[in-house]
């Protein structure tokens, strides 16, 4: 039985979209290597190299640290499919607790033009009040870091 104020989990999903300049295959790379993901992961946050482990393929282990305010922000789950470049779809687990609580992001990345790439971010599972919002503004702000990153390396 939970306590009266716990939030109260439901299954909820988000849809985010995005047009990013860059090539697809160049686009899906910066989620799958480290060096890449760590500038973009977190937006304005931190994501030092040192707390970032990425093993992409099915199966596989990912684990990310933001910094925040001196305070880390741990996140990591398993990546359940890899369609390269155009598909793919990553558990995010409790790497706090150990719970069963999963969520499923599926990322899927389609060439609009050569250098012009579709980026639509699908998240579904269990969460509490207001997390749809605070995923759905989060994942924009990624977006914007990822934007700004293929801007760097066209």
């Amino acid at each position: 039985m939970s306590a009266p104020d716990s939030p109260k989990l439901e299954v909820r999903e988000i849809t985010v979209s995005r047009t990013i300049p860059g090539h697809f295959a160049d686009v899906y790379r910066s989620w799958i290597e480290p060096e890449r993901f760590a500038y973009w992961f977190g937006a304005e946050l931190e994501v030092p190299l040192d707390k970032l482990s990425l093993d992409p393929r099915p199966g596989g282990k990912w684990k990310a640290t933001m910094l925040q305010n001196g305070e880390e922000l741990h996140f990591g789950g398993t990546y359940r499919e890899l369609v390269e470049p155009q598909r793919i779809v990553m558990a995010f687990e409790d790497v706090e607790n150990g719970t069963d609580e999963v969520q499923l992001l599926t990322v899927t990345f389609t060439a609009l033009t050569d250098f012009t790439t579709e980026v639509v971010l699908h998240q579904i599972g269990l969460m509490p009040d207001g997390m749809p919002e605070g995923l759905t503004a989060g994942y924009n702000s990624f977006m914007d870091k990822l934007t700004e990153l293929m801007g760097i390396h066209d």
